[in-house]
């Protein structure tokens, strides 16, 4: 299943936990914030419990799930398209 991880996280040092936590799990950077990537629900969760040691109660993270149908309806604007996702080797669609 295609995750996404999503935070809003106060702390500089917490926030570089938790993107390394990310990148740990194989997802990869989309913006500053956001991440993408291919998990089982067991690995979304084991991501989570690992991060949760480094949230506040005022810091959010999302991990959200989104099947290969609903992705491929996805909009992209900007500078962010299709060829700049397969050379980040974003898209493990497949």
């Amino acid at each position: 299943m295609i995750y996404w991880a999503i935070y809003d996280i106060r702390s500089n040092k917490s926030r570089t936990k938790v993107a390394n936590i990310c990148k740990d799990f194989g997802l990869k950077r989309i913006q500053y914030s956001s991440f993408l990537g291919v998990l089982t629900k067991n690995k979304a969760e084991m991501l989570a419990i690992e991060a949760r040691r480094y949230l506040s109660n005022k810091d959010k993270l999302l991990l959200m799930p989104a099947g290969k149908e609903d992705f491929d309806k996805k909009i992209v604007m900007g500078d962010f398209d299709n060829s700049t996702a397969q050379r980040k080797e974003v898209i493990f669609l497949g």
